[in-house]
């Protein structure tokens, strides 16, 4: 009896570690640090085209269609900074709208969310910017899907690449 004991209580401490590492593996996936990646932005009936660049600090988004084609902004958690043909502008972060597309990225990308796994088998995380409420959704592999902000009628719809 003793034994079986000691056998049971050896099979016990060697699956503990085995378990351990299965459980890691199922924890979400967190934003890669650095990517470029394109989307669409819609915010109630309006939509663009634009690319997304985050880096280790900072949030690009260049808008790729529309009449502001051509337009970036950047966002680096103090200031925001608009440049389109001559025109070359930055502003404290908290003189700009809330609702601006690269400060609600920068916001939502560098924040800490709660994250989990939702039916469609993608990663959610939710949390609050100073636009609202947001939910991202990221791809298994890290890739961004969607940003959505509903109290800003704000969604980021990104290319899976």
């Amino acid at each position: 009896m003793k034994l079986r004991y000691i056998l049971n209580l050896i099979f016990l401490i060697l699956l503990a570690p085995a378990l351990a590492g299965c459980t890691k593996g199922m924890s979400a996936p967190e934003v890669k640090n650095a990517f470029k990646v394109n989307a669409v932005c819609t915010r109630g009936d309006f939509s663009y085209s634009c690319s997304v660049e985050k880096t280790d600090s900072s949030v690009v988004l260049c808008v790729t269609s529309t009449s502001a084609e051509g337009m970036t902004i950047t966002c680096d958690g103090q200031t925001v900074s608009f440049n389109f043909e001559d025109m070359e502008k930055s502003f404290e972060k908290e003189s700009v709208d809330v609702t601006n597309p690269a400060l609600i990225l920068y916001e939502v990308l560098f924040s800490g969310g709660e994250g989990s796994k939702n039916e469609a088998g993608l990663f959610e995380y939710t949390g609050t910017v100073s636009a609202g409420r947001y939910v991202m959704s990221i791809n298994p592999d890290g890739t961004l899907n969607t940003v959505s902000l509903t109290d800003a009628d704000t969604v980021f719809v990104f290319d899976l690449q």
